[in-house]
């Protein structure tokens, strides 16, 4: 099975009268025939393998575009805070601010860059839509009512703000260290 012919073994030359090769076995068709077939077979497991990597780079590639796509898209007109990439390690890192801004996009282009722009004027690179994320400025009105939200409370001990928007769980255990604290 291994190489398209009867096997010859050494007892089977010992044990015959005559040890000449068969001129059959190794003619010339025969060599073209067996070079043909294992030729196609290499071919189609070849076209096999560039399938089944053409199938798994297309899987791959939609899971990383479903990670990496913005769950609040980005656009024109929005207000933004820029990442600090300044390198931490560095000195005076650790007194960096870990967001700059905030600036107003101007144009958003297809591949995931934009222009931005602060008070002072337009900024001279583009930035990657990664290391940005939205602006929510906080009127004086909205902290005015929540102190008047959070003094009608008085079962509180607390001053809660509900603009820190903290999930139910980091509410009660902010509470229980604060109970801790007070004993």
């Amino acid at each position: 099975m291994l190489y398209g012919r009867e096997p010859k073994l050494p007892i089977d030359v010992n044990l015959s009268s005559h040890a000449s090769v068969d001129e059959e076995e190794f003619s010339i068709e025969y060599v073209k025939h067996v070079v043909d077939v294992m030729q196609k077979i290499r071919d189609a497991a070849i076209n096999e393998a560039h399938k089944a990597i053409d199938i798994a780079q297309e899987k791959q590639r939609k899971q990383y575009n479903s990670r990496h796509q913005p769950k609040d898209p980005l656009k024109e007109g929005d207000r933004v805070l820029l990442k600090n990439l300044k390198r931490s390690d560095r000195k005076g890192g650790k007194a960096t601010l870990p967001w700059l801004g905030p600036y107003t996009i101007l144009e958003v282009f297809h591949n995931n860059t934009c222009r931005l722009s602060s008070q002072s004027g337009e900024l001279a690179k583009k930035y990657n839509l990664c290391n940005l994320k939205r602006y929510h400025d906080i009127s004086s009105e909205e902290v005015i009512n929540a102190n008047n939200t959070a003094a009608e409370q008085p079962d509180q001990g607390d001053l809660w703000i509900p603009l820190l928007h903290l999930k139910d769980t980091e509410k009660k255990n902010y509470m229980k260290q604060q109970r801790s604290l007070n004993r």
